[in-house]
């Protein structure tokens, strides 16, 4: 089991397998209780999830996002499709909420899909031939918001950082930053206690 989002009631969202549970924070006895579950049909694994300011959640399994309501009841599948407008994705690594409540989508092939949750409509953002402000990488493993200024982009050429206001895109993995990264594959990003 794994952690994948703590709700602002304290309650901590976990996968298992198929299974998505809502459970309880710890107990004084060092247990959790589970309030309730959500199991994907026909087994497909699940990965991670995100919460958004209305108390619903999404999870992806590796080809689609499923958005549950709060007691864990399924109320939307979200398939890709070949829509302009539709979700662009192969295989989903991972989802992320940010502040202004936009899905964040990172996908194994398809670059990001992001998502106003008020307006329903999914962009893609890949790699652009030539472009020095855009995504390098299409296989993105990680996504992290910086305070609501930045969003930070792992993948496979390596680190990405858009910064929101400019809709400018940053690439520290080819010295022109003054960082240099010892391999190109970030699958894992972090802010630690102090914000950094």
């Amino acid at each position: 089991r794994r952690v994948l989002f703590r709700s602002p009631r304290g309650r901590l969202l976990l996968t298992s397998g198929s299974r998505l549970m809502l459970v309880s924070s710890l107990t004084s006895g060092g247990g959790v209780r589970v309030l309730c579950e959500y199991r994907e049909p026909g087994g497909e694994v699940l990965g991670k999830a995100a919460g958004d300011n209305i108390g619903e959640y999404w999870v992806n399994s590796s080809r689609r996002l499923i958005r549950l309501d709060s007691t864990l009841r399924p109320i939307q599948t979200i398939e890709p499709s070949g829509s302009a407008t539709g979700l662009h994705a192969s295989d989903i690594t991972d989802v992320f909420i940010d502040r202004s409540q936009c899905l964040w989508v990172c996908t194994f092939g398809h670059g990001v899909n992001y998502c106003d949750l008020y307006e329903k409509l999914f962009f893609t953002i890949q790699p652009e031939e030539g472009q020095p402000n855009s995504l390098k990488g299409n296989i993105v493993k990680s996504i992290l918001d910086e305070n609501g200024e930045r969003l930070w982009i792992g993948t496979n050429k390596g680190l990405n950082r858009y910064d929101y206001k400019t809709g400018r895109f940053y690439f520290y993995n080819d010295g022109s930053t003054g960082v240099r990264l010892n391999g190109n594959n970030v699958s894992a990003l972090l802010v630690d206690r102090e914000g950094r």
